[in-house]
């Protein structure tokens, strides 16, 4: 590029985009002629660099911001697998992109610089600003709710404290207490949760409440690490007591929401399940209660209980040692995988940052692009806060509704907001006529340096 051109270029920044940059200063300034006169030849030739870069920046932000939505939505479809802090960052990915892309686009053209009605750019900035990060937060909204592990379940622990479980350093008790600490503490302080423990009887229970109640988690946990093993292995008596204690907490709620029972033993029934699995089996049915089946140890044995573990819908797991055993009670008491939803200290943090770091990047990206001067001060404090209010208008929204194609509409609707780079943002007052923008320039070694007309490009 000459210095005519360097100088040319430069000075439509300047004015174009209401930023106080230098014009670099030149002896050989040519004269620009009135707009109505024609482009002179350098002119033409800065239309012809700058213009291919507008338009092949423009359609890599487009395949960047929606192809790498479709991608995050793809790969995270199974967000139950996947930590909150990994999809924080998955999310993060397409704003950092759309940001990216907007500065390469900008710095290289200066397409999206308007030139004149600051006011109704300044507004039109600003609603395209909370239009587009409502859309992304809309779309962040439907695809964390739609794939996370939705169980909304109320769990009864039903464990087993016979005399196989045996007593002391080594044992399977000392396993199942180990492993009932990250478990309880795993789970929301929100979620509800009861206990049952048995052996030839029941030896105690606890009624189903919310663990934070009243230091109702603690309390289960010592509970479990007091009684200590004895007698027999008695199914039956578990499973009603467990049964007895939804029903009781069922009568005093009148919402949907379901129950589930999680069974452990190290052994096999030693009573009289065979006389009762079928009573059992058609009372949970009718309950829609989903009992899931844990067997610890070599020796844990749920054949007995498959037929109520197949007709309720739940799982058979085996675990044979205090790590398999608490990743599996992980998985099944896993309540809510969603970051907008979930209770866990780390979900919050990752979730505000997303939102945040969604409406700064939009915010600062659509100015790089619209250029309205002084609309940075405004974007810089209004796109914090609506990550903010999202958060905590989010943070308590339900969506019930199945939907396994939001990937694939969460990527559309990230596709469409690319328009926004495919568009020039001048809105042209067709009464008024155009006129030709004047930069002067001068320099102290030059203070006679002329005037540049610079014409209005249209690409």
């Amino acid at each position: 590029m000459t210095n005519d051109e360097w100088n040319l270029d430069s000075a439509n920044d300047s004015v174009s985009n209401g930023w106080d940059l230098p014009v670099p200063q030149t002896q050989n300034v040519p004269q620009a002629t009135n707009i109505n006169s024609g482009f002179q030849p350098e002119a033409r030739r800065v239309e012809k660099l700058r213009g291919p870069w507008h338009w092949a920046l423009t359609l890599l932000a487009l395949l960047i911001v929606g192809g790498l939505s479709f991608l995050m939505a793809y790969l995270t479809k199974d967000i139950e697998k996947r930590p909150a802090l990994l999809m924080g960052l998955i999310f993060a990915v397409p704003m950092a992109a759309m940001f990216l892309a907007s500065l390469l686009l900008e710095q290289r053209t200066c397409a999206m610089t308007p030139s004149f009605l600051r006011k109704t750019q300044a507004i039109i900035a600003l609603v395209a600003v909370v239009a587009t990060f409502c859309v992304g937060t809309l779309c962040d909204w439907i695809y964390l709710e739609s794939y996370a592990t939705k169980s909304e379940y109320r769990t009864v622990f039903v464990l087993d404290k016979s005399d196989s479980m045996g007593g002391g350093v080594g044992s399977n008790d000392e396993k199942l207490i180990k492993a009932m600490e990250p478990v309880l503490e795993g789970m929301s302080p929100t979620e509800e949760v009861g206990l049952v423990l048995f052996e030839t009887e029941v030896l105690d229970y606890t009624p189903i409440r919310p663990l934070g109640d009243n230091n109702h988690g603690v309390n289960l946990m010592k509970t479990i690490r007091d009684t200590a093993p004895r007698g027999l292995t008695n199914f039956t008596a578990a499973l009603d007591q467990a049964i007895a204690l939804i029903d009781s907490h069922q009568a005093s709620r009148a919402d949907d929401m379901q129950y589930r029972i999680i069974f452990l033993t190290d052994g096999d029934d030693t009573v009289n399940i065979a006389d009762n699995i079928e009573r059992i089996t058609n009372t949970c049915k009718n309950k829609q209660i989903t009992v899931h089946g844990v067997a610890f140890s070599a020796a844990g044995d749920l054949n007995r209980l498959s037929m109520l573990i197949g007709a309720t819908g739940g799982q058979t797991v085996r675990a044979d040692d205090m790590d398999q055993l608490i990743e599996v009670m992980t998985v099944l008491t896993k309540n809510d995988a969603d970051l907008l939803r979930s209770g866990h200290k780390d979900a919050n943090i990752m979730t505000a940052i997303m939102l945040c770091l969604e409406g700064i990047v939009i915010g600062v990206g659509l100015w790089l692009m619209l250029s309205v001067h002084g609309q940075f001060r405004v974007q810089a404090i209004l796109s914090p806060l609506m990550g903010v209010a999202a958060l905590v208008l989010l943070k308590y929204a339900g969506f019930t509704a199945e939907a396994d194609f939001w990937w694939i509409i969460e990527g559309v609707a990230f596709s469409l907001l690319g328009i926004v780079f495919m568009t020039k943002n001048r809105l042209l007052n067709r009464n008024e006529e155009d006129k030709p923008k004047q930069n002067a320039s001068q320099s102290p070694q030059n203070p006679q340096a002329p005037s540049v007309n610079i014409p209005d490009f249209d690409f």
